[in-house]
């Protein structure tokens, strides 16, 4: 979006000032593709461990319930119906994260505490 938005501001200006030429090579390449949270495409060597840590680097979930998650939406990236064995170049769809918190851990994983005021700090831990 930020990339058309340019592109529709940088070329009428640069053809009235005359860096038509300058910009033209830039203007003519495809916008490059930003990569979509919901989906990881698989490079030589990449295991499913490692594709849960990169795509969900500070989730308070489990990674076997990533996992889990992750081979259920993609059973066609894993060779030899393994889900140890994934295949270079698979794009694999991931889950919703949001969705999964509210899932497994309910609806006050979304962000916001259950404990407000006073409350709030009857949990915490005191040290002397």
């Amino acid at each position: 979006m930020f990339d058309r938005v340019v592109r529709s501001l940088a070329v009428p200006a640069c053809v009235c000032l005359g860096l038509l030429g300058a910009v033209s090579a830039w203007a003519a390449q495809p916008a490059a593709e930003t990569p979509s949270k919901s989906s990881y495409v698989v490079k030589p060597g990449d295991t499913l461990d490692k594709v849960v840590r990169v795509a969900f680097p500070n989730s308070p979930l489990r990674p076997d319930l990533l996992r889990d998650e992750v081979t259920r939406l993609n059973p066609a990236a894993f060779t030899k119906g393994s889900p140890k064995v994934l295949m270079a170049g698979a794009n694999l769809q991931l889950p919703e994260h949001e969705a999964l918190l509210s899932k497994h851990l309910g609806k006050a994983a979304s962000g916001a505490s259950a404990d407000t005021g006073s409350d709030a700090r009857r949990h915490w831990v005191r040290y002397p």
